[in-house]
């Protein structure tokens, strides 16, 4: 961890125990947090993101605005907060014109009861619970848990830790198609602490030289590359302190084929990559800046048999979109249902390519399309162990007999380990070893294996 981080942090812990009134406060200004919720219908993992925009001070209350779902939805804690000098916070929440307010107490004693009303229903809330739990998937807080329920059986919690604030709620406000039973806190971004499910670097990772090619055509055999986009990086720059990665990429568009020669119109685009946004000109990328759900209701959902990133509409209909991000290859797929029309549109990458050339000239792209092949392998490596300590060990059994290039990069996209080794057999362990200076974290390893290329995340203990 760089020493500025490392600072940054523990002034944020030193500022949370330096007065009691700032403990337990459910949210900071300026901060953004990601939570996963459940829902009642439909995907399991889906992230929600909520930012402090702005704070004020109207006489002793502290007012913390929060961003909306989009301009005409509340967030699911509402609108905004205000922040009592007694511990007292107060969120209010609009619907249909009307004001509701949720009101969270934290200096209380323990069994503490008080009411609210939110949606025409009187809940009671209790401080039921005060002590030491495990939040943000590894971090060990003080938290204050308070139960709330209803005359109709309802029964759920907040719960408020001493260090990050909100760690668990049910929703104030929903108004969605599929309902949200909870929320629970998983990332902070402001202090990289906790898990990050929008981590983008694990999407964006491309070297100087590699070439990405989409067809708008919907699924099948492709019988030739007209009306293709190929896109090159032509550099890759990352920040001075690693928390931000630049590409520039030329884009050669395949308009026509004539007598076996391509011809092509080019342009240049952009892709500026942190751990949570993603902006420029690169085609289906802007709903990836933080916060992600702001302006828009799409769901950010995290899919095992997807491999990686899948984002639809809160309501599935007909005449909707869909994306669909890879890790390490970016957008691997946009599709638009357009039924009931049958106007579906297709946007997706059928080849990715890895090269070194960075001419910035799309008349050499025909001599690269020749003689190159890689086509982006999703199969996860066989590693062991993994967490590792000092070395790990490679299962040869995906890859085929040849020369390899294996890569460890940072999730920041530097590269911190390389070598070469051959593969003779199915069966083969290649050893990595002195890998005890790298320091613990989360790790891609990288194999170039007789033109694939194949990936697999790695943790150091």
């Amino acid at each position: 961890m760089r020493l500025s981080a490392i600072v940054f942090v523990f002034a944020f812990f030193a500022l949370a125990h330096a007065a009691t009134a700032q403990n337990f406060q459910p949210f900071r200004n300026t901060f953004s947090y990601e939570f996963l919720y459940r829902r009642a219908l439909g995907f399991d993992t889906t992230a929600h993101v909520i930012t402090v925009d702005s704070a004020a001070v109207v006489n002793s209350d502290s007012i913390f605005y929060f961003n909306k779902l989009n301009t005409t939805k509340d967030n699911f804690w509402g609108c905004s907060m205000v922040k009592k000098n007694s511990g007292i916070f107060l969120f209010l929440v609009t619907r249909d014109g009307y004001y509701d307010t949720v009101v969270v107490k934290t200096q209380q004693p323990l069994w503490t009861k008080w009411k609210f009303t939110l949606n025409n229903v009187v809940y009671t809330a209790t401080y039921a619970n005060y002590k030491q739990e495990t939040v943000l998937t590894n971090q060990t807080d003080y938290v204050k848990t308070i139960i709330v329920e209803d005359y109709n059986g309802f029964k759920d919690s907040i719960k408020v830790s001493e260090n990050f604030g909100f760690v668990y709620s049910f929703p104030f406000f929903d108004d969605s198609f599929y309902k949200h039973n909870n929320f629970s806190l998983n990332y902070i971004f402001n202090t990289h602490i906790g898990d990050n499910k929008l981590d983008f670097f694990e999407y964006f990772d491309y070297d100087a030289g590699d070439m990405l090619i989409y067809s708008p055509h919907s699924p099948g055999p492709p019988t030739d590359r007209l009306d293709y986009d190929i896109y090159k990086v032509l550099t890759k720059t990352v920040s001075a302190d690693g928390d931000t990665i630049r590409y520039q990429l030329s884009k050669c568009h395949v308009n026509a084929i004539d007598n076996g020669v391509y011809s092509m119109t080019q342009t240049h685009c952009t892709l500026t990559v942190t751990a949570f946004s993603v902006t420029g000109d690169f085609p289906y990328i802007g709903l990836l800046s933080l916060p992600t759900n702001k302006n828009t209701t799409m769901l950010f959902a995290y899919e095992a048999y997807r491999g990686g990133l899948y984002i639809v509409p809160d309501v599935v209909f007909e005449g909707f979109p869909s994306y669909t991000f890879t890790r390490g290859l970016g957008l691997s797929q946009y599709y638009y249902n357009g039924a009931p029309n049958y106007d579906d549109r297709f946007y997706r990458n059928i080849e990715y390519i890895k090269q070194s050339n960075t001419d910035d000239d799309c008349s050499s792209i025909q001599t690269i399309l020749a003689v190159k092949s890689s086509q982006a392998i999703s199969e996860n490596l066989m590693v062991a162990p993994n967490p590792f300590e000092n070395s790990i060990s490679l299962n040869t059994s995906n890859l085929l007999p040849g020369n390899s290039h294996l890569r460890i990069v940072f999730s920041l996209g530097v590269e911190l380990y390389t070598c070469e080794a051959a593969v003779s057999s199915s069966n083969q362990q290649l050893d990595l070893s002195g890998l005890s200076s790298l320091s613990t974290g989360v790790y891609f390893l990288f194999v170039e294996n007789e033109g694939r290329l194949y990936s697999q995340k790695i943790i150091k203990k």
